[in-house]
């Protein structure tokens, strides 16, 4: 019996320095891990703080070139607006449909038609027939077939 309780006695002592050594081994990584942590979260905050900055300044960044490609835009738009081409003294005639007249044939004589001129202005008109297209003179004989002064004359 003295040798059961001997080795039952070994046993326990065995597993109380096996539960201690584990014990002693956990702390140890505790504290390691407190202290990786204190050195970690600083670092981290710091890496989120700067990509935060960098995302900002990205975004400054894209929103300024986003306001000058539309400036830019706006910009054609304005120049290429049917109101510009009136400002520049160009103007619109429309039928009497309201869509935009682009050639002689598509108002015959008697067509009422309507001209917008700048600052809004219309002009109404009949029309009293089309003026057919004089044809291309031929080429001179230097070359040149701009027509002359004296061609420009009917």
């Amino acid at each position: 019996m003295q040798r059961v309780d001997a080795l039952e006695q070994a046993m326990l002592s065995s597993m109380t320095d096996t539960t201690n050594c584990y014990r002693e081994r956990l702390a140890n990584a505790s504290t390691a891990l407190e202290v990786k942590k204190a050195q970690i979260i600083p670092e981290i905050k710091g890496r989120i703080e700067n990509l935060g900055t960098r995302l900002t300044q990205a975004l400054e960044r894209s929103i300024e070139r986003r306001q000058s490609r539309l400036q830019a835009t706006a910009k054609q738009l304005t120049a290429l607006s049917p109101l510009a081409v009136l400002e520049r003294g160009y103007s619109i005639t429309l039928l009497q449909d309201g869509t935009a007249l682009r050639k002689a044939s598509d108002a015959p004589a008697g067509t009422i038609l309507t001209t917008r001129l700048s600052g809004g202005e219309t002009v109404k008109s009949t029309v009293g027939g089309i003026t057919p297209q004089r044809p291309r003179q031929k080429k001179a004989q230097d070359g040149n077939d701009a027509p002359t002064l004296f061609d420009l004359t009917t």
